[in-house]
């Protein structure tokens, strides 16, 4: 295992945030098998486990590998329980509550009320080697972050009813949303029935996988499904900075303010420019829309929408459709529907959806501004059974929008300032500002945090625009003359003014 980089550091961190709670859905081909509805499938770290469970997965892994671990390596107990109670280990677990449990036999002593488990996956979020002829890996790079799953295990008395497909699918939604390049595993060579499963499941031999050939003295072979995100040659969108300008935000929030009372939530059309670097959005126009949740249902106004888009690029355009936007931090079917749609529209790159939590009461979320693209969970998959994967994004501001998002965070009912207030208050906020990045600069020269080349460039960049070799009279004289200078400006064009006023009233006078 290679040592992972800064940034690779930071996508591990947020991944190992990540958790999920759901229960298991039947699909058509498993109506009759009877139970799976009544599965839930919970996540926890290896240190949240309970000891019951710490025995149970263990023991069903003996149980399912001991045999074939001796035919092709060797078992070791010690070693086996080391990696299940890793740190690093998480597992996604799909457990039978109290009550239910008949059909699976106990492999540990337990109590009435304790949970049946009916199988696992376990994973880590790591680093991985990354060779120049993966279609995920990129330039320059030596390690790649993936979810590698260790384990995935089903009790015997479950097996055949999609259990095994649906944790893995899963599994590939929480890799996928935390931005993990590729999920890799392991499996033994003779295990066909494995290698059969994880083959329909469009897992293929990765870049780093030993030779196939049973002469090969290496008795198992590596296995990998890429990230359909990263892997869209076409739209990389986790490589572009995804930018948000306050104007557009700003048409979103008025176009929520003017809704319908009955509505939930707003939404409308995305506008901007991409690059291979950049998304920019740039505009917004609202699209009307009816929706209900029994059943899901949408109704977009396409011929609004078209007759919207067709003026817009009148005028603008260099511009097109990068998604659209929801007043509404909820991800739901609706959601997956008007994603299907404007990924039609963006074709061949993925469609953005932005979102704006409009409850200014939330502490957590008030005012928060999130940006996703979509991934359907396997090739048959419906439109509304998609997971949706959190992008980097940041608001872009001018100097003018800065200045009249300061004022507009002012109380008011304040008294207007004089212009000398003005530029007090002013020369204030720079001073105060000089301190911080004084504070900044000395905690870097100090060891007490780490610099950032991108902060010492733009400083270095400021710094150059002083002009430099002015004492103080020389800089006071200077600025002196420029002050009679704008006096002298500010003088003429007052008596103007009153030449223009005077001209006027002479004219009505003749």
């Amino acid at each position: 295992m290679t040592t992972p980089s800064d940034s690779m550091k930071r996508v591990l961190r947020e991944a190992n945030k990540e958790w999920v709670h759901t229960r298991l859905t039947r699909t058509e081909d498993q109506k009759g098998s009877g139970g799976i509805d009544d599965i839930a499938v919970e996540c926890a770290r290896a240190s949240e486990l309970s000891v019951f469970l710490r025995e149970e997965i263990y023991n069903l892994l003996k149980e399912n590998m001991r045999a074939m671990y001796e035919d092709n390596w060797s078992w070791d107990d010690s070693v086996k329980r080391s990696e299940l109670e890793h740190p690093s280990s998480r597992f996604l677990l799909a457990i039978l509550p109290t009550g239910k449990n008949t059909n699976v036999r106990r492999r540990t002593r337990h109590s009435g009320s304790d949970p049946c488990l009916v199988g696992f996956i376990m994973w880590r979020f790591e680093s991985y080697e990354a060779l120049p002829g993966d279609p995920v890996s990129r330039s320059q790079e030596d390690t790649m972050e993936v979810a590698y799953c260790y384990e995935m295990q089903i009790n015997a008395a479950h097996r055949g009813r999609g259990i095994g497909s649906q944790l893995l699918q899963l599994l590939e939604a929480i890799a996928w949303r935390t931005h993990m390049r590729k999920i890799v595993l392991t499996v033994f060579k003779n295990n066909l029935n494995a290698r059969n499963f994880y083959t329909k499941c469009k897992y293929i031999m990765d870049a780093t996988s030993p030779s196939d050939d049973p002469d090969d003295p290496y008795r198992a072979v590596i296995l990998s499904k890429s990230n359909p995100i990263v892997n869209d040659s076409l739209g990389n969108i986790y490589r572009a900075q995804n930018s948000l300008l306050i104007v557009a935000l700003f048409s979103i929030l008025d176009h929520y303010l003017r809704r319908d009372a009955s509505q939930q939530r707003v939404i409308g059309t995305l506008l901007g420019t991409r690059s291979e670097s950049e998304v920019e959005v740039r505009n917004v126009f609202a699209v009307p829309h009816g929706e209900s949740e029994d059943p899901w249902q949408i109704h977009l106004d396409a011929e609004h929408h078209r007759r919207m888009l067709d003026l817009h690029l009148r005028v603008r355009p260099e511009e097109v459709v990068l998604g659209w936007y929801s007043t509404s931090p909820e991800l739901n079917a609706n959601s997956a529907l008007i994603q299907d749609h404007y990924s039609r529209e963006t074709a061949p790159h993925q469609a953005i959806h932005l979102t704006l939590n409009t409850n200014a009461a939330d502490e957590n979320n008030g005012l928060g501004v999130k940006a996703y693209v979509s991934s359907l969970l396997d090739a048959t998959a419906k439109p509304e059974r998609c997971t949706f994967l959190s992008l980097p994004t940041s608001l872009l501001s001018t100097g003018s929008e800065q200045t009249a998002l300061r004022h507009l965070a002012n109380p008011i009912g304040g008294q207007d300032q004089t212009d000398l207030q003005a530029l007090a208050s002013s020369l204030e906020q720079v001073n105060a500002m000089l301190e911080r990045v004084l504070t900044h600069v000395r905690k870097v020269l100090s060891g007490e945090i780490q610099g950032d080349k991108a902060v010492g460039r733009f400083l270095s960049d400021t710094i150059g625009l002083v002009p430099s070799g002015l004492d103080g009279p020389t800089l006071e004289s200077l600025f002196n003359s420029h002050l009679q200078d704008v006096l002298m400006v500010s003088y003429l064009s007052k008596l103007v003014g009153a030449q223009a006023e005077m001209s006027t009233r002479l004219a009505l006078l003749t």
